[in-house]
C-alpha cells in the first residue's frame, strides 16, 4: 500500500516493513504476525529510549486481518484460522508487548494507544444495513503513565486521534493542522460523524439530531432515516425523505474537515 513512500511524506524518519524482517514466526501477503511484529517494536523503542529523546512509534498489526497470520505456538480457546482466534493471539501479543514496556519502566512517561483500523461489524444477516454500519466503527484504548480508569461512551473519529496525543501533551494549542476533538476532553455539545466505505460505495452522515443520511460515493442517490437517541445499529429504523439539503449536509464533509483544522487555534477544537 505505498506505506514506505506516505509514511516519510507524513514525517515519520525511519520506515520498518515486511522485507525488514527475515525471520518471523508466521506471514501472510500483508505482511508479519503480531507478536514479531511488537517484539521489533520493542527492541526499537529500546534504542529510542537510549537516545533520551522524545519519540513517537506508529504499529500497525496484520495479524487480525484475513487471512489471519498467527504464531503456530499460539493457543486459544477458538479454533484455528478463525477471526476470534486471531484476535486472541494479538491480545496475547499486546500483553506481551505492555508487560514489557512496564517492566522496563517506560510506561512510566509513554502514553499508549489501541485502536482498530475497521471491525468485521455486528453479525445481524438479517439487517445488512446495520451490518454495514458497525463496520464503520471500533474501539479506543489510551494507557496512561497515570494509570487512570475511565470509560467514555462519547463517540470520536479516527482523525481526531492525531489532535488528542498532542491535546495530552499540552501542545494542542500549538501551530499545527489537525482538526477535530480530544478523547481527552468532555464535549458538552454534539457535533456531525461522517464516515464511509469505499468498499460499499457510500458515505454516511449522523447529524446532532439523530438524523442518519447515507449517499452513494458518487453524492447522486441517497436514503435517510430518523432513528433520534435510539441505536444506531438497530434492525429497524424509521426511513424518512431524502431532501436536497440532506445531500448537501454530507457534501460538506469535506469542508468541514477543513475548518476544524482552522479553527484550532481559536478554541472552536476544544470547545467544552
Amino acid at each position: 500500500m505505498h506505506k514506505d513512500r506516505f509514511m516519510p511524506l507524513a514525517g515519520f524518519s525511519q520506515v520498518i516493513g515486511d522485507e525488514s524482517f527475515e525471520q518471523d514466526m508466521n506471514r501472510s501477503r500483508w505482511g508479519i504476525d503480531d507478536r514479531t511484529l511488537f517484539r521489533k517494536a520493542r527492541e526499537k523503542i529500546g534504542e529510542l529510549e537510549q537516545s533520551d529523546k522524545p519519540w513517537f512509534m506508529t504499529i500497525l498489526t496484520v495479524g487480525t486481518h484475513h487471512p489471519y497470520a498467527t504464531p503456530a505456538n499460539c493457543s486459544s480457546s477458538f479454533p484455528r484460522g478463525t477471526f476470534e482466534h486471531a484476535a486472541a493471539c494479538a491480545d496475547q501479543a499486546l500483553e506481551e508487548l505492555l508487560t514489557g514496556l512496564e517492566h522496563e519502566g517506560i510506561l512510566q512517561n509513554t502514553i499508549v494507544l489501541v485502536t482498530s483500523d475497521e471491525s468485521g461489524g455486528l453479525r445481524q444477516e438479517s439487517d445488512d444495513l446495520a451490518l454495514r454500519l458497525s463496520r464503520n466503527w471500533g474501539f479506543l484504548t489510551v494507557v496512561t503513565p497515570e494509570g487512570q480508569s475511565r470509560r467514555i461512551d462519547e463517540p470520536f473519529l479516527q482523525s481526531d486521534v492525531a489532535l488528542s496525543v498532542l491535546d495530552y501533551l499540552g501542545i494542542g494549542d500549538a501551530d499545527h493542522s489537525f482538526g477535530g476533538r480530544s478523547v481527552f476532553r468532555s464535549y458538552k455539545k454534539k457535533r456531525p460523524l461522517f464516515f464511509g466505505n469505499v468498499y460499499h460505495n457510500h458515505v454516511v452522515g449522523l447529524d446532532v439530531d439523530g438524523r442518519l443520511i447515507i449517499v452513494d460515493d458518487a453524492m447522486q442517490q441517497g436514503r435517510a432515516y430518523d432513528i433520534g437517541e435510539q441505536c444506531l445499529f438497530m434492525a429497524t429504523r424509521k426511513a424518512a425523505d431524502f431532501a436536497p439539503a440532506d445531500r448537501e449536509f454530507v457534501r460538506l464533509m469535506a469542508v468541514r474537515c477543513s475548518h476544524d483544522a482552522a479553527v484550532s487555534k481559536t478554541g472552536e477544537t476544544f470547545r467544552r
